[in-house]
């Protein structure tokens, strides 16, 4: 599977568009759509930059999934799963309980595990609680 063209909206959406690197409030440099740099902050980059990041980004996201093999989430499910590994990392959704229950296809106990990463470095940050409640609506389909 693939993330759909609304699946990347969202993304998109989710994550919001920045055209100069930006400390994104933990420490990381940030561009686009949510790509972290090495770039200096303030660096101006193009559109085609951006989504030129944001592909490789998913391209990253779409292995791991693929990878993790999922036995057959609909199209919903799988486009939230690519937004939430997108926005908390790879290695944290693996590791994670989530993660478990995502490889062994337990699609119904997922939403209250999704709702849990709501913090960043420790801390709850008020704008993950509205992403992961979208989250959940869509990998219940109700965004399609």
């Amino acid at each position: 599977m693939q993330v759909s063209e609304k699946g990347i909206d969202l993304i998109k959406e989710r994550e919001g568009y920045r055209a100069r690197v930006y400390d994104d409030g933990f420490g990381y440099a940030t561009v686009g759509w949510g790509h972290r740099t090495r770039m200096r902050p303030g660096k101006l980059i193009r559109p085609e930059q951006a989504e030129y990041f944001l592909k490789v980004d998913l391209q990253v996201v779409q292995s791991a999934l693929k990878q993790w093999k999922a036995p057959k989430p609909t199209q919903a499910q799988y486009d939230a799963m690519a937004s939430l590994v997108f926005n908390i990392g790879i290695t944290a959704f693996a590791k994670s309980a989530t993660g478990m229950l995502w490889r062994n296809g337990a699609y119904g106990e997922l939403p209250p595990h999704i709702l849990m990463w709501d913090r960043a470095a420790g801390h709850k940050v008020p704008g993950l609680k509205e992403r992961r409640e979208s989250e959940v609506a869509q990998f219940k389909g109700e965004l399609y």
